[in-house]
Parts: C-alpha cells; sequence; structure tokens
C-alpha cells in the first residue's frame, strides 16, 4: 500500500490516497482563472447559481461551466445524471480539471462527479461559504442523498488544491455567514479550546470581519481536520469525532429543513446534555453563550420518532448501538456506545428538561 503526502500550508501529513491537496490562501479567483487559460489549461466550472449571480464579474472569462442549484435537491441521482450528460456535452475527456466554486453542496458533488466520471478526473475547489472553507471541502468527503437519507451515498477522494477568496464570503447572507460558526465551535469542543476563547473575544461580525484573523482562525479548524484524518482517512475510528452534534443534528436538518449549522448547534446541546449525565465538567453554558454569541439555536422542539427513525439512517450506526460523539471535556471528545433505546431515552430527557 502506497502512502503518499496530504499538503497544507500548515505542514504536511501522510495518509492514504493517491494525490496531494494544496491548500491555497489569499488567491483571487479572477487571477487563478486568468493564469489557468494563459496555460491552456482544459477547465470545466461548477459553479453554485446563487454565487454566479453575486460575482458575476469573475466569471466572465469562464468557457465552460455547469450551474448548480445550491440546495440538497441538487445531491440526488436525478440530478448526477444531468450533470454527467452536461460534461459529455461539453467533451470533457481526463485531460480536464474540474473546479467547484460554492458551499458544500458543490463540494459534495463535484467531489462525487471528479470520482467517478470516466474512472476520476481530478478536481479542486474555491469554497463560498464559512462552513466549506473548514469543514465540507476538506477532508475528501463526496456525498449523494438518498431520498431523505443525507449523503448515503458517497466516495472519499480528495482535491488537488482547496483555494480561498475571502471576497466571496462577502456577499453571503447574515445567517449563511453565521451558519458556519457551529463547524468552528464543534472544533473548540472537541479539539482546541483556545479556538472557542477566540470566539468569545474577537467577535467575527458579518461583513466586517478582520481578513486576517479569519484566516487564522480557518487554519486553525483545518489543522485539526487534518490531523484527525491523518489517523483515520476512511472514517473508521477516531474521525467520528468531527461528527460531534451531527446524530440529532442531521435528523433535524434533514426532517425540519433548517439549515446545516443551526441543526449542528442543536444537535451539539444535545450532545453536552449527554456528557454532563457521564459526569463530566464541560460548561454547556460556555457553549450555549458562544451558540447564541453567533446567532445560532440551542433549543428546538422535534418528534422523537421521528428522529430515531432517522438516526437508524445514521452511517454511524452499528446493529443496535450508534456511536455516539461525547465531551470528556472541553477540547477532548470520545465515542460512546449508545444503544437504541437509551438514546430514544435521552432524547425524551433531553426534551424535558428544555421545556422545565
Amino acid at each position: 500500500m502506497h502512502f503518499i503526502a496530504f499538503m497544507s500550508q500548515i505542514k504536511s501529513y501522510t495518509i492514504q490516497f493517491s494525490n496531494k491537496t494544496q491548500l491555497l490562501f489569499d488567491t483571487k479567483f479572477e487571477d487563478f482563472v486568468c493564469k489557468q487559460n494563459k496555460q491552456g489549461t482544459n477547465i470545466c466550472y461548477f459553479i453554485d447559481k446563487n454565487v454566479l449571480d453575486a460575482h458575476s464579474s469573475k466569471f466572465i472569462n469562464i468557457e465552460k461551466k455547469i450551474l448548480i442549484e445550491g440546495n440538497e435537491n441538487s445531491k440526488n441521482f436525478g440530478n448526477l445524471e444531468v450533470y454527467i450528460e452536461q460534461l459529455l456535452e461539453l467533451n470533457v475527456d481526463k485531460s480536464y480539471l474540474l473546479i467547484g466554486v460554492g458551499g458544500g453542496i458543490v463540494s459534495d458533488i463535484l467531489g462525487f462527479v471528479g470520482s467517478c466520471y470516466k474512472r476520476g478526473i481530478p478536481f479542486g475547489f474555491f469554497p463560498t461559504t464559512v462552513l466549506s472553507s473548514i469543514d465540507a471541502s476538506i477532508g475528501g468527503k463526496n456525498g449523494l442523498n438518498f431520498g431523505a437519507i443525507k449523503n448515503v451515498i458517497g466516495t472519499i477522494a480528495q482535491p488537488e488544491f482547496i483555494a480561498y477568496d475571502l471576497s466571496f464570503l462577502k456577499s453571503l447572507k447574515k445567517e449563511d455567514f453565521n451558519d458556519g460558526f457551529a463547524e468552528i465551535i464543534k472544533y473548540g469542543c472537541i479539539a482546541n479550546p483556545g479556538i472557542l476563547e477566540l470566539l468569545e473575544f474577537s467577535q467575527f461580525e458579518y461583513k466586517s470581519f478582520p481578513e486576517e484573523k479569519l484566516i487564522a482562525l480557518f487554519k486553525s479548524c483545518i489543522d485539526i481536520k487534518c490531523s484527525i484524518i491523518e489517523q483515520d482517512p476512511f472514517d473508521k475510528e477516531i474521525r467520528k469525532i468531527l461528527n460531534y452534534g451531527h446524530t440529532l443534528g442531521h435528523a433535524i436538518e434533514s426532517e425540519y429543513k433548517i439549515s446545516h449549522g443551526k441543526a449542528v448547534a442543536i444537535g451539539m446541546m444535545f450532545a453536552c446534555f449527554v456528557s454532563e449525565k457521564n459526569n463530566t465538567s464541560i460548561s454547556s453554558l460556555k457553549i450555549k453563550s458562544l451558540l447564541n454569541q453567533y446567532f445560532l439555536p440551542t433549543s428546538f422542539s422535534f418528534d422523537i420518532e421521528m428522529m430515531m427513525q432517522k438516526i437508524t439512517h445514521d452511517k454511524k450506526m452499528n446493529s443496535n448501538f450508534i456511536d455516539f460523539i461525547v465531551l470528556e471535556k472541553l477540547g477532548k471528545a470520545s465515542i460512546q456506545k449508545l444503544s437504541f433505546e437509551n438514546l430514544r431515552s435521552l432524547l425524551i430527557e433531553f426534551l424535558d428538561a428544555k421545556n422545565d
């Protein structure tokens, strides 16, 4: 088995993948396009329609592109066939580089297409959301939905590069900008409490964020994710801790159609509740305060049986148990096996506590 380096500007990691991913910070998209055009690189772009509308001047020198609706409905087999048909009509072959410009929807779709089309062609990302910048585009997970089940079909394949042009973030809606901070808070909870301190005392305001501080924050999150992936590239053990808050979060997101960040915020509060049941002192009030600071919800009314039905399809389910992520303390997460019935009881207690 061959081991090849996964590269970032923070450090290099050796993991089991067939290519190198470079993280390119402070990269202006239009300069990148100009350089590739001069070099005669064959490129087809997958672009979120909303990003194209908001930044039309950045895309005037692009010849081949496929437009993506930035919603979960785009991640199904029906639309996959449309994307493949468009690639064939554009005569895209293995000499091409695919580049995705958008949020997590685009990176999921492009990563899946790139890993499968003509048995795999190279691809890279320009993430345009906070969430995609520090989570969805990092790590090589690519997924499609099947019916109402999120990301149940997918591949693990690394992009050639991930490039950061923070000007894309300026066009986000305020709630979409804040949405990504749920995942940033997650990184602080599971691996680096210093991130929580930074968020608490350095408010990253919508449209007026200090770019250098934001890039430093992104690097801290990316460093955590890369170091975890180095240990467990195929999601067998420790990589599962990256799903802190996602067990209930994904179920709520799927059933109630709320944003990923908001759903994960609620899921983290439930995970805090379960952690505290284990007699750990994790200061859930601190996490709740930070979520409120970034306008993320900390409570939500849901149908327990519906949530249990959704959770049975969770990728962390194993027979009658689920690998549930808890905190031993702020900055240290672990995997706890919860039976299906135990999980139901905890959800009931969680709702009852919220209504007290």
